[in-house]
């Protein structure tokens, strides 16, 4: 049997509920995870499926992501990513 393409994959999450990772209980990967949701959507679906995306989520959850993006823009992506890897061994995955 042949595995689902990416776009095929796409189509899929798109007609579910996104995940919005409340059970995730390490805050910087929380955020981590919702800002990947937030930024795949606004390619694979555009920016008004994105923010129906973030509308979902606490205004807390919100600031974080926004926080999150900014700490991106301000150091890059690869040391932002390096340490939520090193937050998220530290604090386990939950």
């Amino acid at each position: 049997m042949s595995q689902p393409c990416d776009a095929d994959r796409r189509k899929t999450l798109s007609k579910k509920t996104k995940p919005n990772f409340n059970n995730v209980k390490n805050p910087t990967l929380r955020a981590w995870n919702r800002c990947s949701i937030f930024f795949n959507t606004i390619g694979d679906e555009g920016m008004s499926s994105a923010k129906r995306y973030v509308n979902s989520i606490d205004q807390e959850g919100k600031q974080d992501m926004w926080d999150m993006f900014a700490d991106i823009k301000e150091r890059g992506y690869e040391r932002v990513n390096a340490a939520v890897s090193r937050s998220s061994q530290a604090g386990g995955t939950q």
